[in-house]
């Protein structure tokens, strides 16, 4: 019987666990060059597959870039300011509204990132978390849970004055200016009208249409070629399991011209390396993503790699309790992937407290895996 005195103990130990990880002595770095301390910091930034980044190491071009950014950074003395876009709720329906600890994990993911950084360089990182309530609200039509999920990431990160994590909700954006969402059906219609006339012509001959060349005088990048757009065709499925292809179609294309007028309009100012010294994506990069669109973008882990193999970001899996076939107890995410696969069952739950001093609970449910 797994009560709620051990399951609390459980996570504080992995929690202490997973937080000293990368506060090993190091030589102290106060007297290094600028060249040195950017050059630490870029080492820390690519990581490797098994401990921060998601996917190849970033191309000489965006190391290039990021290095510069650095450079003039360190010159002012001033944070690293960094660019996420990120989840505005649990998207998969099993999940409870708000966040849970796959949160907390990120959480603690970008502290130890900030920790690393501090100790070469210590005014450290702001952290700009962009939540694409809007974004998701265009693509699907529907904003239940962005409340919580908002509401749940003001209340950990009141638990944490050491990081600097500004939450940016995307509808802000359209409060200032009216006229985006104008501006992203207009990129749906060029959208439409490429990817009707593409489908029906080979792949090497994409960028000589006239659609594409219409698409790209507005500022897009790259073919959409067919591996990308089964990638993400199966990611909208997740999510519209009972749409028509059409629908699915449409929501995908959605997704790329709410993602063109962000660019159009620069609104996560990745262009200004004042305001993005670089941008972090949580999220893979897709099969066959431009090296234009790279940019000062690196990917890497939201969660750490012994709760998550696979990199997923925390909003669309549960975070959990699980025991295994030997009774033993640990943290982890329950993805629906893992639902679908695994002999898995919910046997409790129980109110997580986080920090003594503070009332903020996490409801974390307990599953065991069974014959």
């Amino acid at each position: 019987m797994i009560t709620r005195k051990i399951a609390q103990q459980v996570l504080d130990k992995y929690i202490q666990k997973i937080q000293s990880l990368n506060l090993l002595p190091q030589e102290k770095s106060i007297n290094d060059s600028n060249n040195i301390k950017i050059s630490k910091i870029l080492k820390i930034l690519v990581g490797t597959c098994r401990s921060t980044r998601l996917g190849p190491k970033p191309l000489p071009d965006t190391l290039d870039i990021i290095r510069d950014n650095i450079n003039l950074k360190i010159k002012n003395e001033l944070p690293l300011n960094v660019a996420i876009c990120f989840g505005c709720k649990k998207t998969w329906k099993l999940c409870q509204p708000g966040v849970d600890i796959a949160e907390l994990f990120t959480l603690i993911q970008f502290l130890n990132l900030n920790r690393q950084i501090q100790y070469i360089y210590p005014p450290g990182i702001n952290f700009n978390l962009y939540l694409g309530d809007a974004w998701y609200e265009y693509i699907y039509r529907e904003n239940l849970g962005i409340k919580e999920y908002t509401k749940g990431w003001k209340n950990l990160l009141n638990l944490n004055n050491e990081l600097k994590v500004t939450l940016i909700s995307m509808y802000n954006f359209h409060k200032n200016n009216s006229k985006l969402y104008k501006i992203c059906n207009e990129n749906l219609e060029l959208l439409k009208e490429y990817w009707d006339e593409s489908s029906n012509t080979d792949e090497k001959n994409w960028q000589y249409l006239k659609s594409y060349k219409k698409l790209i005088t507005v500022g897009w990048v790259g073919t959409i070629p067919n591996i990308m757009r089964i990638h993400y065709l199966k990611k909208t499925d997740r999510y519209l399991s009972n749409a028509s292809r059409i629908e699915m179609e449409e929501a995908v294309l959605k997704y790329f011209s709410y993602g063109l007028m962000l660019i159009q309009y620069d609104l996560i100012k990745r262009k200004n390396s004042n305001d993005c010294t670089f941008e972090i994506s949580v999220m893979s990069p897709p099969p066959g993503i431009p090296k234009r669109l790279r940019g000062n973008r690196i990917y890497l882990r939201s969660l750490p790699p012994e709760i998550s193999s696979r990199g997923a970001p925390c909003w669309p899996v549960m975070g959990i309790l699980r025991i295994d076939d030997q009774d033993s107890i640990y943290p982890s995410i329950l993805s629906p992937r893992d639902w679908k696969q695994s002999n898995i069952q919910l046997v409790d739950k129980f109110d997580y407290t986080i920090n003594k001093k503070s009332n903020f609970n996490i409801t974390i449910p307990i599953y065991k895996t069974v014959a």
